[in-house]
């Protein structure tokens, strides 16, 4: 199945590197940044566009540092996204926007909301992985991912080849890996989510592994300041089920900011957002 192409549009960044990004939604509703997962690229909010112009948001979703089109930053760490959002926002004329981070994205959205407060209209971490979480956190994590991060930090090009044959042959929805929840399964099951999600980890890889391969390197470390440092309004949605980013993370988190709002979905995996993504909306506008 072929899905139609939202064009890719270009904001200049820091360093005279580009950003390359995409607009979903409602072009005139809330404005939204989302950090994509990992691996992942502009296309990830494609399945949120009908869901998100008619919830009134404006969806802005650019390809992270080295992912898709956007040049590579020469930072190491979470903070390596900062000066592309703020950039981003100059170039769409926003004084603040909100912003998403989702799964992988996460740590580089809570990154920005520790450096760029005054930007950052509220933060909603959506099945967010967390730099720093403990193992015990991290407890029924799917042992394939888990090796992953293992192969990150100890054997990265082995990763990297791993994760380039992966966007090349995706997940067989008939064979889904041990462990999956039945909502992930069912999400996968959909045409046009499969095609739509092929598509993504095509163009998220167009420069080679090496970005993905970061990220995943990058979260045994916590960040360089204190979680607690966050100040913008800041939701914390997870489904129990999700077996990429257990829910105790999301727990951990919350522990650590205690002013943030929790809600956990019952019976919601690591893909809640493909099959309903009306907690984001409500998280958002709430």
């Amino acid at each position: 199945m072929s899905i139609s192409a939202p064009p890719t549009r270009f904001a200049p960044a820091p360093g005279g590197r580009r950003i390359a990004y995409c607009v979903y939604g409602d072009p005139t509703g809330v404005p939204t940044i989302v950090a994509h997962g990992t691996p992942g690229s502009r296309f990830q909010a494609h399945t949120l566009d009908a869901s998100a112009a008619a919830a009134g948001v404006r969806l802005i979703c650019p390809d992270r540092p080295g992912f898709g089109e956007t040049d590579p930053v020469d930072i190491d760490g979470f903070h390596a996204w900062d000066g592309d959002f703020t950039a981003l926002l100059d170039a769409l004329e926003l004084d603040r926007a909100s912003l998403i981070g989702i799964s992988g994205g996460a740590g580089y959205a809570l990154a920005v909301a520790q450096r760029v407060p005054d930007r950052v209209e509220r933060l909603v971490v959506a099945c967010g992985m967390v730099p720093g979480a403990p193992a015990a956190a991290t407890r029924g994590r799917l042992p394939v991912v888990t090796l992953a991060y293992w192969l990150a930090r100890r054997v990265p090009g082995v990763l990297g080849v791993l994760l380039t044959r992966r966007a090349s042959a995706p997940t067989d929805p008939a064979k889904p890996p041990a462990g999956l929840p039945e909502s992930d399964r069912l999400a996968l099951n959909d045409p046009a989510t499969r095609a739509s999600t092929a598509r993504d980890a095509e163009a998220a890889l167009c420069q080679g592994p090496g970005a993905a391969v970061a990220d995943m390197r990058r979260y045994h470390r916590a960040l360089p300041d204190p979680l607690g440092t966050i100040t913008a309004p800041t939701t914390i949605v997870h489904g129990d089920l999700d077996a990429n980013v257990p829910v105790g993370v999301a727990r951990w988190l919350h522990a650590r900011l205690p002013d943030a709002e929790l809600r956990i979905l019952p019976e919601a995996g690591h893909l809640f957002a493909l099959t309903d993504p009306t907690p984001l909306w409500r998280a958002l506008l709430d």
